[in-house]
């Protein structure tokens, strides 16, 4: 009885020792190098499905969770010498196709033989680099060849396209073959050598690819291909070109904004759905579109146009109108569209500029249009916006006011549905002070929310009452010692001119020397402005505001203390000094571009003396000191410098 371990213990140790040869396997292995127990399991139900010069490869996922890709091996028999001839990241549907070698040496693949036998076998790798056997891996055949009969008519044709900031969208008009399952798209890069790859698959029945995440300022090829069930390619299309790029400053506003050209319409016909609209005329800042306006971009550019089966749900592009010239109106029919459903059209220039959404429409449901003669101004309070509005005669449910910071993007709703019988709404979180707001109203109706209106621009309030101190308009009449801020030793006293929306068109860089001492270095900037002039009262008059410091700030900025007073004596004296110690102006970030930093420093008071009439108010002068005070040398990089833009007063 106890010889019968010893004999088992014997035969384990011989297996595991002795090298086993195995035949029919792809070549001699042994036993550890076929069964690995720690790398992923054999890859299972592979197809291959022929295609011409093409096979496609299908087989089911692994269920490993650390498996990160498969290799494809391919061969002229059945039996060995099979060579790895690509590789694919995991999805729920693995596939793979191989289009043959690179014959010619242009970095493309050249096809395989047609008629001709390959056989292929799939393996999977995890993370740690560790691959299923190739030799327990099973050989799988196909023969490339023509496209079978029904499958070679199908193509899809009037592939369009528009290329943006960082996107590209294309259309093509559907195949309505009950052989198509959905469209391939594929995607190559102009100057590259990487050919084209497939990007995606859309079912049938959608006729548009939206491709994000793209490099501006580049040319990207697309191809489109039907497919069938069994994911058999029919024809791709030629290849469609597309730059993609950032646009300009100048966004052209929607389709239909322009009444005399047109607004938005949707009609049925035999044909389909037809939507007609009108050119715009103008861009969100006012700027008129050529001719007169000067230089039209939207010769080049065209419309995008999108379909939706509720008013508030999901959008898809339908069509592509491209090079539109310079007609007036257009048209475009949508031949699968249906009287429930819903469209809008977006603008587009050669720029790569998109528009906002325009009205929406729909043939048998009623959605209101954007509001007209929209406007935004500053209100009586402190950070207070007004927008007005036309009333709508339409008969809607109410309006939403929507607010951003930004002309074109970025706007949520900020009011609620607002009653049918109003046509303003004060906004009053429109914080902080001194920075532009953008503003749009829409309207309702039986739950249907309409297109927002073009933009409309304001500065929070007060109407009045409120005065702004660009630092690169002070005059430097302190400083510590020429020394401190010395550009022979790094430092530097600057005005740079930085764009809107920075006031005054510029800010003031201070950077402190590599002499300068902490908490002694300083300078003092000086204004001379009538901050509140009475006029026509003999007495003082006692003033309160409220200070906002506009600054940038960034990796490279320090820590001061700040100080404002008057020292002038006299009826114009200030109140008691307003000061700040301490003030870190770090921010991580690499300043680029730079932005903008607002935040209240706190109040002061002025005395205002009415000289009486006809003479007008008295200046006062302002004097801001600014002491250098070191930077955090754990986070902070060169010396701490400070980027002033402005102080605002808000008068309370």
């Amino acid at each position: 009885m106890k010889a019968r371990p010893f004999a088992a213990g014997l035969l384990l140790t011989l297996l595991l020792s002795t090298p086993l040869v195995f035949w029919g396997c792809g070549g001699d292995s042994t036993i550890q190098s076929i069964v690995d127990l720690q790398a992923p399991n054999v890859v299972k139900n592979v197809r291959a499905l022929p295609a011409d010069s093409k096979i496609r490869l299908l087989w089911t996922s692994n269920t490993e969770p650390d498996v990160v890709g498969y290799n494809v091996y391919r061969s002229d028999n059945s039996s060995g010498n099979f060579r790895l001839v690509g590789s694919t990241g995991v999805s729920q549907a693995p596939f793979f196709q191989d289009e043959g070698p690179d014959t010619n040496g242009d970095g493309l693949p050249d096809g395989l033989v047609n008629n001709t036998r390959f056989f292929y076998k799939v393996t999977a790798f995890d993370k740690d680099g560790r691959e299923a056997s190739l030799d327990l891996s099973p050989a799988v055949g196909g023969v490339p060849g023509s496209l079978p009969v029904g499958q070679a008519d199908l193509e899809v044709v009037n592939v369009r396209g528009f290329g943006g900031d960082r996107t590209a969208i294309i259309t093509w008009d559907l195949n309505l073959s009950s052989l198509v399952f959905g469209y391939e798209i594929f995607r190559s890069q102009a100057g590259g050598n990487g050919g084209f790859r497939f990007v995606s698959i859309v079912a049938q029945g959608i006729n548009s690819y939206s491709d994000a995440g793209l490099s501006n300022e580049t040319e990207y090829h697309y191809q489109v291909v039907p497919i069938t069930r069994d994911l058999l390619e029919g024809r791709r299309t030629q290849s469609r070109a597309i730059r993609v790029q950032s646009g300009n400053s100048s966004v052209p506003k929607p389709a239909g904004h322009d009444p005399g050209n047109g607004s938005v319409i949707a009609a049925q016909t035999s044909d389909g759905i037809r939507i007609t609209f009108g050119r715009p005329t103008q861009n969100t800042d006012g700027t008129l579109i050529g001719p007169s306006g000067g230089i039209d971009d939207l010769v080049g550019g065209g419309f995008i146009i999108f379909r939706g089966s509720s008013a508030q749900g999901a959008y898809q592009p339908v069509g592509i109108i491209e090079n539109i010239g310079n007609e007036i109106t257009f048209s475009f029919t949508d031949r699968n569209g249906t009287a429930p459903d819903f469209y809008f059209v977006e603008a587009f220039d050669n720029t790569g500029n998109r528009s906002k959404p325009s009205d929406v429409v729909s043939v048998q449901n009623f959605v209101p249009r954007a509001p007209q003669g929209v406007d935004a101004f500053a209100g009586n309070t402190l950070g207070s916006v007004i927008v007005t509005w036309r009333l709508s005669a339409e008969a809607v449910d109410g309006y939403r006011v929507f607010r951003s910071e930004e002309r074109n993007k970025g706007f949520r709703d900020i009011s609620g549905l607002l009653s049918n019988t109003i046509n303003s709404f004060t906004d009053t979180s429109a914080d902080p002070v001194g920075k532009t707001f953008y503003y749009t109203v829409a309207s309702e109706s039986n739950g249907n929310l309409g297109s927002q209106s073009p933009p409309a621009a304001s500065t929070p309030g007060p109407e009045s009452g409120i005065f702004y101190l660009n630092a690169e308009d002070a005059a430097v009449v302190g400083i510590s010692n020429t020394t401190d801020f010395a550009q022979a030793q790094g430092g530097i006293i600057l005005r740079q001119a930085f764009p809107a929306p920075f006031f005054g068109n510029g800010v003031l860089l201070v950077r402190p020397s590599t002499t300068a001492i902490a908490g002694v270095a300083f300078l003092t900037l000086q204004w001379s402005q009538e901050i509140d002039a009475t006029g026509f009262v003999p007495q003082q008059i006692f003033r309160t505001y409220d200070v906002y410091l506009v600054s940038v700030r960034n990796s490279a900025s320090g820590i001061y203390d700040l100080a404002l007073d008057n020292p002038v004596t006299g009826s114009n004296a200030i109140g008691p000094e307003l000061s700040v110690t301490g003030k870190d102006f770090f921010r991580q970030n690499f300043g680029f571009p730079p932005t903008q930093s607002i935040e209240r420093l706190g109040s002061i008071s002025f005395s205002d003396a009415g000289p009486g009439l006809p003479n007008p108010g008295v200046a006062e002068t302002l004097q801001l000191g600014v002491r250098y005070q070191g930077f955090n040398p754990a986070i902070a990089q060169g010396r701490g410098e400070v980027i002033l833009d402005s102080l605002i007063l808000v008068r309370r």
